[in-house]
């Protein structure tokens, strides 16, 4: 995937054949900030970047209630990324990325900046990698969340998807939120549904840095 005429994500580093397949894809997809899940025997990723919104769902389309959770606890709120990376720049080293932070979310925070660790070990230069530490904090603080069950509409997405929702209960007019789950069931009346997970997103956390 491009940005501007420059490579926006790239997968690059080795590993040993001892690591765990799955702590080994985890470390892999942080090099494209991505999304990876497993349907229908396959195994899907979807890279973060912003793709607009073709589906749209209102209150016709909703099966079950909406189970709402609208911030996470402070242990869980950071205002800033730093981590480590290793390329040509730092001679194939483990080294510092600059750290991201952004000032508005450190003031809504009390002034107090709080840190987490983001290692990139797939990630070869210092621009993806504050590219990818930018979108792993924009995302962070976008933590309106919810679940619910769906109609058979919902076929149309999968996780990864951003989609539009209206709910004048909660009054969203066509507000974007990004598929983090999905599920497919059955009633015991045989009928067919969908849950998911959603979690509120906009295309401002994909902006570039």
């Amino acid at each position: 995937n491009t940005l501007a005429g420059d490579t926006r994500f790239t997968c690059n580093g080795a590993f040993t054949a001892d690591i765990e397949p799955a702590d080994l894809l985890a470390q892999m997809i942080t090099s494209c900030g991505g999304l990876l899940w497993y349907s229908q025997g396959q195994w899907k990723l979807r890279p973060a970047y912003y793709v607009a919104p073709t589906v749209s769902f209102d209150e016709g389309d909703f099966r079950g209630p909406i189970n709402l959770s609208t911030r996470h606890s402070r242990r869980d709120n950071f205002n800033s990324v730093t981590g480590i990376f290793s390329g040509a720049e730092t001679n194939w080293q483990p080294t510092d990325y600059p750290p991201v932070t952004n000032a508005v979310f450190v003031s809504a925070d009390g002034g107090d900046e709080k840190s987490i660790d983001l290692d990139l070990p797939f990630t070869d230069t210092s621009v993806e990698a504050r590219r990818i530490a930018r979108i792993f904090l924009e995302r962070n603080r976008e933590q309106l969340s919810f679940t619910s069950r769906f109609s058979l509409k919902a076929f149309q997405v999968q996780v990864g998807d951003i989609v539009q929702i209206t709910n004048s209960r909660f009054e969203w007019t066509n507000k974007e939120f990004e598929v983090t789950n999905w599920k497919f069931g059955i009633e015991s009346d045989m009928s067919l549904y969908i849950d998911m997970t959603l979690r509120e997103i906009s295309s401002s956390v994909f902006d570039d840095i």
